[in-house]
């Protein structure tokens, strides 16, 4: 980890690398992308960095290391239908997120994630990753345990007493 940081703040993505992703979006980010994953075909921009996957284990602390975490996804009937497993991981880091504005994505993070679509919008959307208020930073991490396997499973007991 340490080898690839170029002293510029680190834009990354952790995830399968295929036609989800929208390349336009990758081509001039306010810093170094670094797309973490198995890449199935998709051309990318000559400046994104493409490392294999890692494991679960190591996978916090590639997440903790970036300064935005993306969601560079294309919009479209496939990716506006989607419930990207990996925000709630991105949201439990605190890091500063960076996403499409996707249905779901606005939905879960209730503004604590930085949303933009085509290449300008995404590329302020990581500006403004970058320049947030570290208050979100908790806000993020909170989400995610209100929003726990027991949380719901009480939810749901919840809901099943009442009936």
């Amino acid at each position: 980890l340490a080898a690839i940081r170029d002293g510029r703040p680190l834009l990354l993505f952790a995830g399968r690398i295929d036609e989800r992703i929208d390349p336009r979006l990758l081509r001039d980010l306010p810093g170094q992308v670094v797309l973490l994953g198995r890449q199935t075909g998709l051309r990318l921009p000559t400046n994104i960095s493409v490392l294999p996957p890692v494991s679960y284990e190591e996978l916090p602390a590639w997440l903790a290391a970036a300064d935005v975490l993306l969601l560079p996804y294309a919009r479209g009937r496939l990716t506006d239908t989607i419930q990207p497993l990996k925000l709630r991981e991105y949201l439990a880091t605190g890091r500063a997120i960076a996403a499409t504005d996707l249905p779901e994505v606005r939905r879960v993070c209730a503004g604590l994630a930085e949303l933009g679509d085509g290449p300008e919008g995404f590329a302020a959307a990581c500006m403004r990753a970058l320049d947030e208020d570290p208050a979100k930073t908790e806000q993020r991490r909170a989400l995610v345990t209100e929003d726990s396997w027991a949380s719901r499973a009480q939810r749901l007991l919840d809901f099943v007493g009442e009936l």
